[in-house]
């Protein structure tokens, strides 16, 4: 099953699979959310829940100071259970890694 994660305030929106992290389902469709450890540790990918819900999975207690007050999760940690908007504190689009460079080694200095 999948749900319809819409990032807040930008015309994005992308698909998440139940089994899947938010942050993952983000950088599967292109999107450079933020992020640092991906572990649930550090706090840096601290998401606000504006409609709909998640789960959240594993996490240090420290990142999420405030949880309850104010909807925030963990975008590594957090799995959709419904179609969700979520207000995060920048979004950029991936760029295409280039395909087939190639290169040719012209001098080597020591």
């Amino acid at each position: 099953m999948s749900f319809t994660i819409k990032l807040a305030g930008t015309p994005y929106e992308f698909q998440a699979e139940a089994s899947e992290t938010i942050l993952q389902a983000g950088d599967k469709a292109g999107f450079l959310l933020p992020s640092a450890c991906r572990s649930g540790a550090c706090g840096a990918c601290k998401a606000q829940v504006l409609s709909g819900t998640v789960a959240l999975g594993p996490h240090e207690p420290f990142a999420l100071i405030k949880l309850t007050k104010s909807q925030l999760t963990l975008l590594c940690s957090a799995k959709a259970t419904s179609d969700c908007e979520i207000k995060v504190r920048d979004v950029k689009l991936a760029q295409k890694k280039p395909e087939g460079v190639q290169a040719e080694i012209v001098e080597k200095r020591r």
